[in-house]
């Protein structure tokens, strides 16, 4: 999970843990057995290794439970926060403080939410699944009470700060607490550092009215450790209530994510259908944000939307193919479906995004490849070449055959919920890997990229003179150069402008004209060329405008340009 959602990302072996503990949440004994610790360990690099429980590996639950344990324990920080511990144990009601039971439940609402982000999805975890085991129907059959628990987590969660990390040491036997085997007291006492404090002969030191008074504040503080716990256990729902809210939209962002990432390949792959009025609006779209003829008739938009034999959603199928608008827009072909063969839905939504979003840029494009000449190219075929391009350079277009699952656990705590949503990751599982992963933030990242893409390619193309025999050399010029903005880790489209326009600055300084350069020199092409280089230019500035805005109260900077290498810019 912390690959494709860092805020939401759980380690491998606890996530594996609970999942567990979610199918045998029916088992006698839990969190009362004792086992060796040296075992326990053994089996827990073994997940750590795997990545989970492998299907022929013969696992019982409270060995799982005691690995759980031992990581709570080996944390180095508490997930309640060794600064916090004063404040928690307040919580329980001290006699003396006079704070009410609804001031108490309060106060831990406060400290919950005051809690670092990073403590809160495990903690979350940790309750709802005691919130499922302690239901009535769960409860006969495991025996567990929310004491009982508490009593066991108490000293995991309030406690100091480990001044020792635990894997320096070889030795198991030093990192046996939570499965404790050696313990033979009550829970109570383990918050004691030093184990001659439970001796049933104590020694002279204990025997000072400070040491003995020490002894009590412990005893007293472990005490309400297991009333708070038992409190956070019984009001979980109002303590996380705020959390969940948070939880579930960024669950649902991420299902969304997903969603889209793993169907972009099955939108290309599926051809235009006139039938379809899905289809046909799409169409209709960009027909609307084409080039109107000058000869063309004033009444044509009335003929496109009156009703006919062949008219699908009160749109004339056949009066809107057969419009001049088409050619007149750089589509060189009778039949203007014909351009869209090789890119399918996506190609059409594609091009109706970058219509309708940059009309200026989009209207510039078409008049001059509806010109007739050699240096002009099939607009809509040159668009479904640059989807396929980014489609390649994404690893979006083909599925690995092996599919990774993604578990989505349930927030809610009644019987009716399924406790996980299993989501199966093909292309997801490869794009969360790159640096890349976080564009795809925007449910609009891809069609935006295309939008880039192309645009880079027009001004590729206009600076280099080039023909329709020439097309491919361009086209790689424009992958090499958006390969190298997306291996820049950005967090945002507008972030890649924002890298391009740097670079191409940069690129300028390099090789800025003499002071007597006669701009007047400049030939024709030259001019045409610096033409659409400012209307990307435009477009950049816009975009970086957007950026900025976008990044305003972030934290994260955009990365040192000058660190890498540039490429060679438009």
């Amino acid at each position: 999970m912390a690959r494709f959602e860092t805020a939401l990302g759980l380690p491998d072996v606890v996530e594996a843990c609970f999942y567990y503990l979610y199918e045998h949440v029916d088992s006698p004994g839990l969190f009362q057995a004792h086992l060796q610790a040296d075992h326990v360990i053994e089996l827990r690099d073994t997940i750590e290794e795997l990545g989970g429980f492998h299907r022929k590996m013969a696992v019982d639950p409270h060995e799982v439970v005691a690995i759980l344990l031992q990581y709570l324990w080996e944390l180095p920080d508490p997930l309640l926060t060794e600064e916090r511990l004063d404040r928690f144990l307040v919580c329980a009601g001290r006699p003396g403080s006079g704070m009410t039971d609804d001031e108490c439940e309060a106060l831990l609402v406060v400290l919950i939410n005051d809690l670092p982000w990073y403590c809160k999805p495990l903690l979350e975890r940790l309750c709802h699944w005691v919130s499922v085991a302690l239901q009535p129907h769960h409860a006969e059959k495991n025996g567990l009470t929310v004491y009982s628990i508490a009593n066991c987590l108490a000293p995991l969660l309030l406690r100091g700060r480990h001044g020792e990390r635990f894997h320096e040491f070889e030795d198991a036997s030093y990192r046996k607490y939570p499965v404790g085997y050696q313990h033979r007291t009550s829970v109570r006492s383990r918050l004691m550092p030093d184990e001659d404090y439970l001796s049933t002969f104590p020694g002279n030191s204990l025997g000072l009215p400070s040491d003995a008074r020490d002894v009590r504040h412990k005893t007293r503080d472990a005490e309400e450790a297991v009333q708070v716990i038992a409190m956070l256990f019984r009001k979980q729902e109002l303590v996380f209530d705020n959390f969940r809210a948070e939880l579930c939209s960024r669950r649902s962002k991420l299902r969304e994510k997903v969603r889209h990432l793993e169907t972009l390949r099955f939108r290309m792959e599926e051809p235009l259908d006139m039938t379809n009025e899905t289809h046909v609006a799409l169409l209709k779209r960009l027909w609307d944000a084409l080039l109107v003829p000058e000869e063309s008739m004033v009444d044509e938009g009335d003929s496109v939307l009156s009703a006919s034999s062949s008219s699908v959603g009160g749109i004339d199928v056949s009066a809107m193919l057969a419009s001049p608008r088409w050619k007149c827009s750089g589509f060189h072909t009778d039949n203007p479906l014909g351009g869209f063969r090789g890119g399918g839905v996506l190609a059409l939504e594609c091009l109706v995004f970058f219509v309708e979003e940059y009309p200026e840029k989009a209207h510039a494009m078409m008049e001059r490849n509806a010109i007739a000449g050699g240096s002009r190219y099939p607009f809509p075929v040159a668009s479904i070449n640059v989807m396929r391009m980014m489609m390649h350079l994404l690893m979006l277009d083909e599925a690995p055959d092996v599919c990774t699952k993604l578990v989505l656990h349930s927030v809610e705590t009644n019987g009716d919920t399924s406790p996980a949503v299993v989501m199966k990751l093909r292309v997801a599982e490869r794009v969360s890997r790159t640096p890349f992963w976080r564009v795809f933030d925007d449910s609009k990242a891809f069609f935006k990229l295309h939008s880039m893409a192309f645009m880079l390619l027009d001004l590729h193309w206009v600076h280099s003179g080039a023909t329709q025999m020439g097309f491919q050399p361009v086209l790689d010029a424009t992958r090499r150069q958006m390969g190298w903005l997306l291996e820049q880790a950005p967090i945002s489209v507008e972030e890649m402008w924002t890298t391009w326009m740097k670079v191409r600055e940069l690129d300028a300084t390099k090789f800025t004209g003499p002071t007597g350069f006669d701009s007047s020199s400049v030939t024709s092409a030259t001019s045409c060329s610096t033409s659409s280089a400012l209307e990307n230019e435009q477009v950049a500035l816009q975009m970086a405008r957007n950026a900025a805005a976008k990044l305003e109260n972030s934290t994260e900077q955009p990365q040192n340009d000058a660190a890498h290498p540039t490429p060679a810019a438009g």
